[in-house]
């Protein structure tokens, strides 16, 4: 199975003990899923961990080797191509009676 993890459950499961560092440490020890992860995402748990105040939860070393594990054990592809902006109108709906409005961007 693949699956994506957001860099939050990353830099979680670097940081505490909860349902993230238990995902991640099984995927780590074990293996069992195919994480993939990209060059972006990986830049972005890296900047998180190395904020002073995570440098104060997690030593920058042991962030440093968590990174490094990571990126071993992970498929790391290529970053996503960008998704152009929508230019169309969202649709609207007001209540009269209540004077709210309503906007659905169709996300």
């Amino acid at each position: 199975m693949k699956v994506v993890l957001d860099a939050n459950v990353l830099v979680s499961a670097a940081i505490q003990t909860g349902p993230s560092y238990r995902l991640v440490a099984r995927w780590l020890d074990r293996g069992g899923i195919e994480v993939v992860i990209c060059p972006a995402l990986l830049a972005e748990v890296e900047d998180v961990l190395d904020r002073p105040r995570l440098r104060k939860r997690v030593d920058p070393e042991l962030a440093q080797l968590y990174m490094a594990t990571v990126r071993r054990i992970a498929d790391v592809v290529s970053d996503p191509a960008p998704i152009a902006a929508r230019r169309e109108m969202p649709m609207t709906t007001t209540s009269s009676r209540w004077a709210v409005t309503i906007a659905s961007t169709g996300s």
